[in-house]
């Protein structure tokens, strides 16, 4: 089996700021998913919708045509803090350095390589960042990166919650992290909850489960 911490420092190596490791099995909230879906909140973002192989899919089972009960999925984290000029028009961070698609699939592929050679046989892997229809921070939060905040966004208590996701399946076992747990900062657990009900929304552009920030 491979060693965990071995794994995590190569992906340090590679670039990563963080590494968690998770099973494959469907995330808690697939059923809200599918419903958004449904409803068709996707808007032009059509391969939302489009049922993609496993290890892609976010209902990956172990009769799917390469899934394993084994299987493990690693959740990668890569951080951008690009300076802003005064005076200037504000720019999302992650869009004023490199495409992260094209930063992300060389060292996803990079860190197949090395767990490869430590398995000394060959396995089954695929790497996605915003490539495919996968519930990515449902599946950071059970691997441990961070817990699902009132922002929406995935919170790390190590980076804050400015970094972007990848995802590496495997066909091997690796044993996986613990989840992340609302209760493990401050006071005040109801404001970290995984999923928050809106009770209302100014806007009428959020519906339960969404959290509205009005």
């Amino acid at each position: 089996m491979i060693d965990k911490a071995a794994l995590k420092a190569e992906a340090f190596r590679l670039g990563f700021w963080l590494c968690g490791v998770t099973t494959p099995e469907p995330p808690p909230h697939l059923d809200i998913y599918n419903a958004w879906i449904t409803t068709g909140r996707h808007a032009g973002m059509a391969y939302l919708a489009t049922p993609a192989p496993w290890p892609a899919a976010p209902n990956p089972t172990p009769s799917s045509p390469t899934a394993k009960p084994s299987s493990s999925s690693l959740l990668h984290t890569l951080r951008r803090q690009p300076v802003v000029p005064a005076n200037t028009a504000k720019i999302a961070g992650y869009a004023k350095s490199t495409d992260y698609h094209n930063v992300f699939p060389p060292r996803l592929e990079a860190l197949a390589d090395w767990i490869i050679q430590q398995e000394e046989h060959p396995i089954q892997w695929r790497g996605f960042t915003d490539s495919a229809p996968i519930l990515e921070k449902e599946l950071a939060r059970r691997a441990g990166l961070g817990w699902i905040g009132k922002n929406t966004n995935l919170i790390s208590p190590k980076i804050g919650s400015t970094f972007l996701l990848a995802e590496l399946f495997l066909d091997t076992k690796i044993d996986p992290d613990p989840p992340s747990l609302p209760t493990a900062v401050g006071p005040a657990p109801a404001v970290w909850m995984p999923v928050l009900q809106a009770v209302s929304c100014q806007t009428a552009r959020l519906t339960p489960p969404s959290a509205c920030l009005t």
